[in-house]
């Protein structure tokens, strides 16, 4: 397999200097096509994906970051370039698009390209040395059968190999995505005489060393260095996901919908199938890893789709009733236990999905609900999270008819907010900075979330509204009518609240 040499980079990209001097530049060109070649925006939306610039200066150990929209990559880079003392700080960008100015997996927009972290550990390599490190790394990833990746990074003390898909991958194919990042790991990681991947570097909210900056990790000696990030070496080619799923996951699209439907056709509990699962595993090893694999996405993919159907199911209620609202903590944590897989980042992603379902649960309070569900996290990863049929949730969290059906159908994708707040036109086609100044300004008039607000007095979106404000002038008491129009307490106050 051919590859170019370290030293013939991106264009304009800076070569690695043979003396060990350090590296006092920002290379422009090199970041910009770095970004470009992840971050894309999206066509026929109304508002921007972002993604998250993140820095870190010499001496301190907070990381700050900004958000940036998608189709703005070029205000990244200059902000970067202005910066004094660019050579001497730390600077990363994630690799995946989001919903909103945050880089949490309950906002992800898009997942736009599998990648790997290898740590070297190297203080002061040579041209010559990334260059034959670059190339043993593709030998063993052809041995291993995977596609080549579209370009590799090294990072200053490692190598960054990424596969950028044609097209952005949506946030529904969360569980494919992220089944396909274990495989892959694990392959390189067994690969050849065994890369050190780090396994902890592989969620939807990565970030990674943007190209063109520096890496100022002190050396071995303790002295500060600044090594430079570049690309060594490019393909220009970007990969079909499905076809690189085809490659690296040991089984195939059919197989992972037909563990769902054999075991709801046979009736049989999770836990009979994991103890004929161990039983088969000695004789039948490969086949064994391939069902585990194919049954641990399907069921990742099941409780991702239940948690955002929950969400808009949540949305449209405006609220939980009080009574209910443990059971929908404890549920919606344990589907995204599932989607996570990660005590750290459930962590770190349940107070925001909480807030949207039950706003005035305190922390406290959240961990009491879904204690249990952070414990068996902790302590079993996904194996040991709860695994419950779509009627159990129904019945617990007293879902009608709709709802359970909307459940069931796994939902349609969860939209925040309306747009058409305020009465105002929706921004489209504007500029950044007309976009910036028109947000500021609708903020200024008490609009939250700019145009994407439901307007408070707008339109009955629901025919039984009318009706119940008929009928609550007419001396109703709201149980009745709740009962009557078959809806809770909470949403009949919401309709008759006076204009």
């Amino acid at each position: 397999m051919s590859a170019a040499s370290v030293t013939e980079n991106f264009v304009g990209a800076s070569p690695l200097p043979e003396n060990g001097a350090n590296f006092r530049s920002f290379d422009r060109a090199a970041a910009l096509r770095d970004l470009a070649a992840l971050h894309r925006p999206s066509a026929g939306r109304d508002s921007f994906p972002w993604l998250t610039w993140h820095w870190r200066c010499i001496g301190h150990r907070t990381l700050q970051s900004k958000s940036v929209p998608a189709d703005h990559l070029a205000q990244i880079i200059d902000e970067v370039r202005k910066r004094p003392m660019v050579s001497q700080e730390d600077h990363w960008v994630a690799q995946n698009s989001f919903k909103h100015r945050t880089r949490r997996t309950l906002h992800l927009h898009a997942c736009n390209a599998l990648y790997a972290d290898i740590d070297l550990c190297i203080d002061d390599p040579s041209a010559s040395m990334i260059d034959r490190l670059t190339q043993r790394l593709l030998l063993d990833i052809d041995v291993a059968g995977i596609p080549q990746p579209s370009y590799i990074v090294w990072s200053g003390r490692g190598l960054h190999p990424k596969w950028v898909f044609s097209r952005p991958l949506s946030a529904a194919a969360l569980p494919r995505w992220d089944a396909c990042q274990r495989f892959l790991c694990d392959r390189l990681s067994k690969a050849g005489q065994g890369w050190p991947v780090d396994m902890q570097a592989r969620d939807a909210s990565r970030i990674l060393r943007l190209v063109g900056t520096c890496n100022n990790k002190p050396g071995s000696n303790g002295m500060q260095r600044s090594r430079p990030v570049i690309v060594a070496w490019d393909a220009g080619q970007q990969h079909d996901f499905d076809v690189l799923a085809e490659h690296l996951l040991p089984y195939t699209r059919a197989e992972v919908q037909s563990f769902r439907a054999e075991a709801c056709a046979a009736k049989t509990t999770w836990q009979a199938w994991d103890k004929n699962r161990a039983k088969a595993a000695g004789a039948i090893k490969a086949l064994v890893n391939s069902a585990a694999g194919a049954a641990s996405e399907s069921a990742q993919s099941l409780h991702w789709h239940r948690l955002n159907a929950l969400r808009e199911i949540a949305s449209a209620r405006g609220g939980i009733a009080e009574g209910k609202r443990n059971e929908w903590v404890w549920v919606a944590a344990n589907s995204l236990a599932w989607g996570v897989g990660s005590a750290t980042r459930l962590d770190l992603e349940m107070p925001h999905l909480i807030l949207e379902i039950v706003p005035t649960f305190t922390p406290q309070e959240i961990r009491l609900s879904a204690g249990s569900v952070i414990r068996r996290l902790k302590e079993s990863g996904r194996d040991g999270l709860y695994r419950l049929s779509n009627a159990t949730i129904a019945e617990r969290l007293g879902l009608d008819a709709n709802e359970a059906k909307k459940l069931a159908l796994g939902g349609v994708g969860h939209v925040t907010h309306a747009p058409g707040a305020m009465n105002l036109p929706k921004m489209r086609g504007l500029s950044f900075d007309a976009w910036r100044d028109e947000t500021k300004k609708r903020f200024a008039l008490g609009g939250r979330y700019a145009a994407q607000v439901r307007s408070r007095h707008g339109p009955a979106t629901d025919p039984r509204q009318a009706q119940a404000r008929v009928m609550r002038e007419g001396g109703v008491s709201v149980d009745q009518i709740a009962a009557e129009l078959m809806c809770n307490r909470s949403t009949v106050y919401r309709w008759c609240r006076p204009t």
